[in-house]
């Protein structure tokens, strides 16, 4: 008899009108499938696999209300699907974060804290105060949209970061391995880092202009929970684990002056000397992959309410004639002249600097 694998997943589901939840079990004879089939189903299935994953290798699958009826003398081998963050309905339609709100509650568009998309699905919305809108309130939103921008599109925020450590029983742990973005990358987003939390404020001055204007009350109960979720972070110990006891924003200051990767001449020395008593306590990389990791969720906190920002933002400036920005367009500023052939005739047109045409901001 021949050999083989069996493959399975047991997925919660969730009837429509009893709005209750019950077990779906899906499973597979690998023998069953041509080789490309096997192969593609092996390769995705080989970790824990997300919804649109799972929805790849779904076809192949068998539906079934109650566990597969097989035995281990049946295949050499049986393997459980980890699929996470998916659900169904009673008719096998996949569900997402929304749609099981939608049935648990009833409500057209719920809100989910943790779910901008649940948010952006209102699209855009009207204003209030629009007699209270500035330059300086479009200038507000506008450099929190730079700032978030820089750091998206930054090498930093696409490079590795991760660290392995092992440690025996009344043994110091041992770090294995650690990867890490290096200096260069790291000094491209501090200032706009720092600027998100730091003196300037621009996470929470551009909570504060879009509140003082959001027309719907729904988004504005969400950019207060949101901004609340913020400040508490940077008032939290950082995770996975904790350094010295310090708070992230308490990490941040130090490692930014301790370390002299900001304003050197003007740090206390008794902030370089707290540095270095931390630097003993603890080895480098978990000081690093913390401060990184640090530096990353803020920058999380931001790009999470900038697309709700920048909806209704470009909504307004298309259709309430308010103020524009006038701050300087960086992106603009640092552009070189596009390549051209030596001698091919006058350079091209400076880029415009300065933000005084409504969505000049956004030009590339």
């Amino acid at each position: 008899m021949n050999r083989r694998k069996f493959f399975s997943a047991k997925i919660r589901c969730l009837n429509r009108e009893t709005k209750t939840l019950f077990d779906r079990y899906y499973s597979l004879d690998l023998s069953t499938l041509n080789e490309p089939e096997r192969s593609h189903v092996e390769q995705v299935a080989d970790r824990k696999i997300n919804a649109s994953e799972f929805l790849q290798i779904r076809p192949y699958l068998t539906k079934s209300e109650l566990p597969p009826d097989v035995t281990c003398e049946d295949f050499d081998s049986f393997k459980s699907i980890a699929v996470v963050g998916y659900l169904e309905d009673e008719e096998g339609n996949a569900l997402d974060e929304i749609g099981l709100v939608q049935i648990l509650t009833g409500e057209e568009h719920p809100i989910l804290l943790s779910n901008v998309v649940s948010v952006l699905r209102l699209g855009p919305t009207g204003m209030r105060r629009k007699e209270q809108w500035t330059v300086e309130s479009a200038n507000a939103l506008a450099h929190f949209f730079q700032l978030v921008e820089v750091i998206g599109n930054s090498e930093w925020i696409r490079c590795d970061l991760s660290i392995l450590s092992s440690a025996s029983v009344g043994t110091p742990s041992w770090i294995n391995s650690f990867q890490c973005p290096n200096l260069g990358q790291t000094y491209s987003i501090l200032l706009p880092i720092r600027q998100l939390y730091a003196s300037d404020e621009a996470f929470n001055r551009s909570c504060n202009t879009y509140m003082r204007h959001v027309g719907d009350d729904r988004k504005l109960g969400w950019i207060k929970e949101r901004k609340k979720i913020f400040n508490s972070y940077l008032d939290s110990i950082p995770g996975p684990f904790s350094i010295s006891g310090l708070k992230v924003q308490e990490l941040l200051n130090l490692v930014m002056y301790g370390a002299g990767l900001a304003h050197y001449s003007e740090t206390p020395e008794h902030v370089r000397q707290d540095f270095k008593r931390v630097m003993t306590e603890n080895p480098r990389e978990k000081v690093v992959f913390a401060f990184v990791m640090s530096c990353r969720e803020i920058y999380s906190h931001a790009n999470c309410i900038y697309h709700v920002f920048r909806q209704d933002y470009e909504h307004w400036m298309q259709t309430e004639g308010i103020a524009s920005p006038d701050l300087i367009y960086l992106v603009g500023l640092f552009r070189s002249h596009e390549d051209r052939p030596r001698g091919s005739g006058p350079p091209p047109k400076e880029p415009n600097t300065t933000v005084q045409v409504r969505h000049a901001f956004y030009d590339s």
